[in-house]
């Protein structure tokens, strides 16, 4: 797995850039982050699917319908993906209270 994707700081960047015209997708990425934190599994687990379902909704529903700028629409079609190896890299990690052990 890519460096880039060691530092979560690399997600707050990407989901400010819908912070003003998609501030659902916003709201989500951002308990995705904290989740990333966390370190928790299940948290993380969880944000990611909500996360998932905001950006599948967004593209596929009703609130995507009103998206006319290329670029936005053209960001929330690739983020998914991005967000899914920020997802794979932390789930790939330990939980921090066994980090905190090992390194006992």
């Amino acid at each position: 797995m890519s460096k880039e994707f060691e530092d979560p700081i690399g997600l707050l960047l990407l989901i400010g850039l819908v912070r003003d015209e998609l501030p659902w997708l916003y709201e989500v990425g951002l308990d995705f982050y904290r989740a990333i934190e966390s370190g928790n599994h299940a948290q993380l687990k969880k944000a990611h699917k909500s996360m998932m379902i905001a950006f599948d909704m967004t593209r596929h529903g009703p609130l995507g319908e009103g998206i006319r700028d290329k670029e936005t629409y053209m960001m929330i079609r690739e983020m998914p993906e991005i967000l899914n190896r920020y997802y794979e890299r932390a789930i790939s990690t330990p939980p921090k209270r066994l980090r905190k052990a090992l390194t006992k």
